[in-house]
């Protein structure tokens, strides 16, 4: 009976097995199915995008960009020239309005090829920003969530968005913009101007664009959380002050500036060569990224920590940074933000605030310095806010840079020739997106990312789409003097509801540094070509520069 019982339940163990086994097998076959379905389908949409022709079937469009070798004056630049792009663009943009570009392999490669949609014209691109099905962020976004996660530029929910946002745009308030106007004076007179002038008297070169980085990241600093972040400090071999104790033993740490540069390093190298690189070589590559976000983020809670035992911190008269807007609560005393929401959007904070406008400040320089009559007029508009009285300077506030208009003219018009940004989204849901102007139609693939080049899309006109000629009226000279209307193409700052959410705060550091430097000084543009290529954002590949003390 035993023999029996035992034999019985061998055989319903082998039933179940079996029965489980296919299952599973028919589970994948189902998902195989699906997949391969749903490919075909992505193929066939893609397959009707209008598209570059490629010149290499390995390296697809890679291999058009390296075609154009002769053209790029650094091979470190070769690959991200932002003008090659350019070139493809201006052959689709008047046809198609857009195209399609894939990188290393071809679209219907899978799991080995990447395919993203750019976007050019800009009715299409109204659309598409504003469309239910385009609201995710693109995979450029995936890349800098080590920085943005928990933040309000990398929330997980629309709810989490809106929550956040409502708090960070009353950060952004006119205490704030004066504090960050007077972080740029603070900076200017104590460290940037004795730097400029140490290398000026020696008749030496200055790499603006690094300059630019360190004393944004350090406004940033002292504009979010009242810290010194030390980048000018480093550059000017002075001992940064933000030095602490473990364990008894006292050490420097390293400057919050090293930090983010090799942070940014890395992520420059994962956003290019992320699809490609194993695991195992992203982490000999990439091996640095892991203890510097550990390293970033125990910095930032310190100061978090620090900053919330101050009684007065909450208080309305006491809020003069960005953090001290953070730590509200709402009617019932709970904080609006979790701890891992203020880390990460103080986190947000420096990163974004600090790159793109270090980059519009490089080209606003490197402008400035070709157009000699433009200097002279801005500085009929800002010479007298510098005033001697009593031997004492007198510099111009906050308010009184806002209202040069020629001040604000030079900067849209920098940001509209040198838009740093780059916005994607991903297409979500079910079903493919459908774009419709009265020229155009594009249909967008699930899964696929949609990318907005500001930098592009400005050198377009709107309303008859048509490149202009190489003229004094062509987009693609730089002109303060040009009339940007409200139908034409200008979103440096994204457009739709999430647009960016401190962007008074870089006009604010762009004015106050703009006007400093051109006050105090006459500049000489860069002996060799500025050329503008694709990391993270869209920078300059170098800006050097002569200065001398007017």
């Amino acid at each position: 009976m035993d023999e029996i019982v035992a034999f019985n339940c061998d055989q319903l163990f082998v039933s179940l097995s079996t029965l489980l086994k296919a299952i599973i097998i028919a589970r994948g076959a189902w998902w195989c199915l699906n997949y391969v379905k749903a490919w075909k389908r992505k193929c066939q949409l893609l397959e009707a995008l209008p598209c570059v022709k490629p010149t290499s079937k390995l390296l697809h469009h890679i291999g058009n960009v390296l075609h154009e070798a002769p053209k790029v004056p650094k091979l470190e630049h070769l690959v991200h020239s932002f003008h090659i792009v350019l070139e493809h663009t201006k052959i689709h943009h008047e046809k198609y309005g857009g195209y399609m570009f894939t990188f290393f392999s071809p679209y219907y490669l899978p799991f080995l090829s990447k395919t993203v949609v750019i976007l050019t014209d800009y009715e299409l691109l109204t659309q598409a920003m504003n469309h239910p099905q385009l609201q995710t962020k693109g995979s450029q976004y995936e890349i800098m969530s080590v920085l943005t996660e928990n933040s309000v530029l990398g929330a997980a929910t629309d709810h989490d968005w809106k929550r956040m946002r409502k708090l960070t745009s009353k950060a952004f308030s006119n205490k704030v913009m004066i504090n960050t106007h007077a972080s740029v004076h603070k900076i200017m007179v104590s460290k940037i101007y004795p730097f400029i002038d140490q290398l000026a008297k020696n008749g030496k070169e200055i790499d603006v664009k690094d300059l630019m980085s360190r004393l944004t990241l350090d406004v940033v600093g002292q504009a979010a959380f009242s810290y010194n972040v030390g980048g000018l400090d480093m550059l000017l071999k002075k001992p940064n002050h933000n030095d602490d104790s473990t364990n008894g033993r006292k050490h420097k740490k390293k400057p919050l500036y090293q930090i983010f540069s090799e942070i940014t390093e890395d992520l420059q190298t994962l956003s290019r060569w992320g699809k490609v690189l194993s695991g195992i070589t992203k982490m000999v590559f990439l091996r640095r990224l892991n203890p510097n976000i550990r390293l970033l983020n125990d910095t930032v809670a310190a100061v978090l920590e620090q900053r919330r035992s101050e009684a007065n911190i909450k208080e309305e008269d006491n809020k003069h940074d960005l953090l001290s807007y953070l730590y509200e609560e709402d009617e019932n005393g709970n904080p609006i933000l979790s701890p891992e929401e203020i880390l990460g959007n103080t986190r947000t904070f420096l990163f974004a605030g600090h790159d793109t406008t270090a980059i519009t400040l490089t080209f606003a320089l490197y402008e400035l310095s070709r157009k000699p009559k433009v200097v002279q007029k801005l500085r009929h508009e800002i010479d007298p806010l510098f005033q001697l009285e009593d031997s004492k300077n007198i510099y111009p506030s906050y308010g009184q840079l806002r209202n040069c208009s020629f001040l604000d003219t030079i900067i849209r018009e920098v940001l509209r020739l040198h838009s740093p940004a780059i916005f994607s989204r991903k297409a979500t849901g079910s079903t493919e997106v459908t774009l419709k102007t009265s020229k155009y139609k594009f249909v967008i693939p699930v899964d696929t990312d949609v990318i907005a080049f500001p930098w592009i899309t400005h050198r377009f006109k709107n309303y008859d789409d048509t490149i202009t000629p190489t003229n004094d009226d062509d987009l693609g000279i730089f002109d303060p003097e040009r009339t940007i209307r409200k139908t034409d193409p200008y979103f440096p700052f994204a457009m739709g509801s999430r647009n960016c959410v401190g962007r008074e705060l870089a006009m604010a550091e762009v004015r106050a540094s703009i006007a400093y430097i051109v006050h105090t000084y006459d500049f000489e543009p860069p002996t060799e070509d500025v050329v503008t290529y694709l990391k993270v954002t869209l920078n300059p590949n170098q800006c050097k520069m002569k200065f001398k003390r007017r």
